[in-house]
């Protein structure tokens, strides 16, 4: 999806972002804390968003509540239960 992703060992913090939006979540955490840039004024608006589920750390792999990530960026998300897939539609593949 061409965001950024980071991690702070610290504050067991992920950080995904792009130009515009900032997201950030913490393991154990179910509170995302969305900060929006709007690029024409540069006012700054901050959201906390709660999540059905925290993020957390499953052998050395740090897995995040994908729906919440990807809605932050306000993409799409949908569910195929027959064949048990995820489906991110971006406005790439609506041109």
């Amino acid at each position: 999806m061409g965001k950024t992703v980071t991690w702070d060992e610290a504050t067991q913090t992920t950080t995904v972002s792009d130009d515009e939006i900032s997201i950030s979540l913490t393991i154990g955490d179910n509170i995302m804390r969305q900060v929006v840039v709007d690029l024409g004024t540069g006012e700054v608006f901050e959201f906390d968003v709660e999540l059905d589920v925290a993020p957390q750390i499953i052998g050395e792999r740090t897995l995040l509540p994908i729906r919440a990530v990807v809605e932050g960026f306000g993409t799409a998300v949908s569910w195929d239960e027959a064949t048990s897939t995820v489906m991110i539609i971006t406005s790439q593949l609506l041109c």
